[in-house]
């Protein structure tokens, strides 16, 4: 619609019509109309990806799927607002039968709602640096520089995890451990991301998974089922702890229990 816009307005611009012209604004009505066609297609089709992206994540605790799935749905409340704003326009054009109510435009509006829309944009991209938007090779030597920044912190959370075995608290969240050392949140999950290369969730894991072999090892741990074992190490859901262990051995539960009792035997 942009390039049709700026086609059409050129090609006018070369035969001497003006932006004032009835035609131009009739033309411009019509582009609007596609530009809302394409606003209201791109939403639905967003909030069915969103709604695909919160089903597969949805027994995640990952601080860093939260905030994703929190700021990609305020992303399209904001592009659903915009568009409701763009609508607007085209029915006070409709119903006025003409672009000036008094001495306002009636594209002013939708024109607020855009610049709105923009600045959201940016502030969203501020607070979710999981996005990346820098180049891949400025983001690596960004990590390079701010990973021993975080080195305090990072001692300070497996200080805090290993003394007080947060890792067995199935409720344990990123949250309630920034409460804890008195340390935002946003630091911590930095931290983790860039000091470490893990999120919260996979960090948390693998002490986890290091209790769970621990556990496994003591001789009244055949009175437990594995799950019994994973939910003593800390793990909510037997999907969870599933995924988890495979994810830092390379081997199912039952496969690594298995190779212990051989090397026993």
């Amino acid at each position: 619609m942009l390039v049709l816009d700026i086609a059409y307005r050129s090609g006018f611009h070369l035969f001497g019509f003006r932006n004032s012209d009835n035609i131009i604004q009739l033309i411009n009505f019509y582009t609007d109309i596609g530009a809302i066609v394409s606003c209201i297609l791109y939403g639905v089709l967003a909030l069915l990806l969103w709604l695909k992206f919160k089903s597969a994540t949805k027994t995640s605790q990952s601080a860093a799927t939260q905030r994703a799935l929190f700021w990609t749905r305020a992303l399209i409340l904001v592009d659903l607002l915009t568009t409701v704003a763009a609508i607007g326009y085209v029915a006070l054009t409709i119903y006025n039968d003409g672009f000036v109510i008094g001495q306002i435009k009636t594209y002013y509006h939708p024109y607020v709602a855009l610049t709105f829309y923009v600045y959201f944009l940016c502030y969203m991209c501020y607070f979710l640096p999981e996005i990346e938007i820098l180049s891949p090779a400025l983001m690596e030597q960004n990590k390079k520089n701010t990973s021993h920044d975080y080195s305090k912190i990072i001692a300070l959370i497996r200080q805090k995890i290993e003394q007080d075995r947060l890792y067995a608290d199935i409720d344990l969240s990123v949250q309630k451990l920034a409460d804890s050392l008195s340390i935002p949140v946003r630091e911590i999950s930095a931290a983790l991301n860039y000091g470490v290369g893990k999120n919260f969730n996979d960090f948390v894991n693998a002490y986890r998974v290091g209790y769970f072999k621990q556990l496994l090892m003591h001789e009244e741990s055949n009175s437990y089922s594995i799950e019994g074992l994973a939910y003593e190490a800390g793990f909510k859901s037997k999907a969870s702890f599933y995924r988890a262990f495979k994810k830092e051995t390379g081997q199912t539960p039952l496969q690594y229990q298995k190779g212990i009792e051989q090397k026993l035997v």
